[in-house]
């Protein structure tokens, strides 16, 4: 679900994309999108990536303060950038450190996180140390993601997040281990008539009956032929829209 390599033009931001391995995709327009932040004061970014998870929290959220954490040396770049030039520069303060350091530092207590995390688990590893970073469970795995929350949140704070379906199965043996519960769920099917291809989740340590959805991005293979849920839940965003 990944987008181009070149820069990506929202409706109130740009995201420029040059060194991050990790570009513009569906899932982070999804979960940015989705998360729910109403009435938060303080919300985390794990793996910030490009900076636009970060940046489409603080468009939603004009009164929250977003911390965004990312340990990649190309990707900070990047970020830093994109936060500078947007408007929310003084809104988001970005962190150079991995998330388990981080962690420790107990700068804050937050009422949300948000992650777009790396997924792969058992898969094949690549030459590049970076994108292997990026895309595999090699410095970020589940375990630290809900450790890290479970410190890090408040007591009443949510924890949102997106993955392929087995890699959601996976999150979801974690997550109770760690006392997190499953509020939220919204299926994302990529077609009519096609599987499930990612499931946002929403995780909290309060349990309670989880509200589940589902959620088509097109009609048909045709270009632009996008459903109106779609449309409707990213409006704020895409240019198209």
């Amino acid at each position: 679900m990944e987008s181009t390599t070149r820069p990506f033009h929202f409706k109130k931001f740009t995201i420029n994309q040059e060194k991050c391995l990790m570009k513009v995709s569906t899932d982070s327009v999804l979960l940015g999108a989705w998360a729910n932040i109403v009435g938060c004061k303080k919300i985390l970014d794990i793996g910030t990536g490009t900076g636009i998870l970060a940046l489409m929290i603080a468009q939603r959220n004009e009164l929250a303060e977003i911390h965004a954490v990312e340990i990649d040396d190309l990707a900070i770049d990047d970020a830093k950038n994109n936060i500078k030039n947007s408007p929310w520069e003084n809104k988001i303060t970005l962190f150079h450190k991995s998330i388990q350091d981080f962690s420790k530092l107990r700068l804050d207590t937050y009422d949300h996180i948000i992650s777009n995390p790396p997924f792969f688990i058992n898969s094949t590893l690549g030459p590049d140390k970076s994108r292997n970073n990026a895309r595999h469970t090699l410095s970020l795995s589940f375990e630290e993601i809900l450790k890290s929350s479970d410190i890090l949140l408040k007591k009443e704070g949510k924890l949102s997040i997106i993955l392929p379906p087995n890699e959601a199965k996976e999150f979801q043996a974690v997550a109770i281990n760690f006392g997190f519960y499953c509020n939220r769920k919204l299926e994302i099917y990529p077609k009519e008539n096609k599987a499930v291809e990612r499931v946002l989740l929403e995780y909290s340590k309060i349990q309670q009956v989880c509200i589940k959805d589902t959620l088509t991005i097109q009609k048909s293979d045709e270009n632009n032929d996008y459903t109106e849920p779609y449309k409707e839940l990213t409006k704020d965003f895409y240019k198209l829209f």
